[in-house]
């Protein structure tokens, strides 16, 4: 059966995934992905369209791609640019400062720090995990606002040679981060608050005879997001139809029912590694990224293939998928702009976004209520 067909059938019985593995083989150095439609309304859960209001537009942001909820504020991460903090009053959205240098002193990065999502022993720490580099810093965000001399609380390197800086806290003292073998594999190891190796919880295997191993972490790279009680972990996958949840108890591997289910499609695959490679025209989005409750996953899904230019903003907004840790599809919110990180005030289920496009005002910071 032509791969358009099975498609068409699956969308009409509306019960099914949609798997390019049916049909015809995809290729994944082929330039043109296959065709995937996304429609949400028959799969049997409630749709809705939600609104968000823009809290900031300021010309101070270049390219955002993060964005955390720390106590009263929020602060927005560049991606290429320093500052490559940008710290917002969280109930007007005025941008109060902007922080993060470029260099390779204290509190300084080489490149853009990504954000470590999790516990926090306050309400006023932000974790920040520089890239490519084995260590990680805590800075205190009131008083880079109040410009005060102990700002950067701490800074601790990971024991482990294999480390890469994508993690999450379960705990005060505990994170988890992803790890990668040059067999494809990611094992996911647990460090305490010193950045001494204590354990595991499993790892991602991965099988795709496609990709050659020492480029699968790439092609099927990951994120992390855990229950604030620490005790589940869901992994959105970036270029793949595919969401796992891990529990801390038992130690079981979850498959998502994801309404929409296809292998990576990345174009011109060669020795550069794949992360280095997302912007690269043809290449197919899944689940960049997640935020839990204890109740439920929000994993963002985009579905879309990128265009031929750069810059060209997606064709369609953001959709959430919203899951029980169960794995059961629950609901979709469909948002009004396509998003380039997120976060979750749980306590009034408010969401915060970060959106580079379509804005004619240019890079904006968002916040979006979520139906209960």
């Amino acid at each position: 059966m032509p791969l358009r067909t099975s498609l068409a059938c699956c969308i009409m019985l509306c019960a099914c995934s949609i798997d390019p593995t049916v049909g015809s083989p995809e290729k994944v150095n082929d330039r043109k992905a296959p065709e995937i439609v996304l429609d949400h309304r028959g799969l049997g859960v409630p749709v809705d369209t939600l609104p968000s209001t823009v809290l900031s537009a300021s010309d101070s942001f270049g390219v955002l791609t993060s964005i955390a909820v720390v106590g009263d504020y929020l602060v927005a991460g560049e991606s290429y640019d320093a500052p490559f903090l940008h710290i917002l009053d969280r109930a007007s959205g005025a941008l109060l400062t902007s922080a993060g240098r470029q260099g390779s002193g204290p509190g300084e990065f080489t490149l853009a720090p990504q954000f470590v999502p999790g516990a926090s022993t306050t309400m006023t720490d932000l974790w920040l995990a520089p890239q490519l580099q084995r260590h990680a810093v805590v800075v205190n965000i009131p008083a880079i606002v109040e410009k005060r001399a102990d700002w950067l609380r701490r800074t601790f390197r990971i024991e482990d040679t294999g480390f890469r800086p994508n993690g999450i806290r379960l705990s005060a003292n505990e994170w988890l981060v992803r790890s990668y073998t040059p067999e494809g594999d990611a094992p996911l190891l647990l460090f305490d608050s010193l950045g001494t190796r204590h354990g595991t919880i499993g790892t991602v295997s991965i099988a795709d005879d496609r990709i050659r191993k020492s480029e699968r972490w790439g092609a099927y790279m990951f994120n992390l997001c855990g229950s604030p009680d620490g005790q589940h972990v869901a992994l959105p996958f970036s270029y793949t139809g595919r969401l796992e949840i891990r529990s801390r108890a038992s130690k079981a591997v979850v498959e998502a029912s994801v309404p929409y289910r296809f292998r990576p499609h990345l174009p011109l695959l060669g020795k550069i590694l794949m992360m280095f490679k997302s912007g690269t025209a043809g290449t197919r989005y899944a689940y960049p990224d997640c935020v839990a409750t204890d109740a439920v996953i929000y994993a963002s899904f985009r579905g879309h293939v990128r265009g031929k230019v750069r810059k060209a903003p997606p064709p369609a907004n953001t959709f959430i998928h919203v899951f029980d840790w169960s794995g059961k599809l629950l609901r979709v919110h469909h948002l009004d702009h396509s998003i380039g990180g997120l976060d979750l005030d749980r306590a009034n289920n408010v969401l915060y976004t970060v959106s580079n496009y379509p804005d004619s005002a240019g890079p904006t910071v968002r916040r979006t209520v979520l139906p209960r």
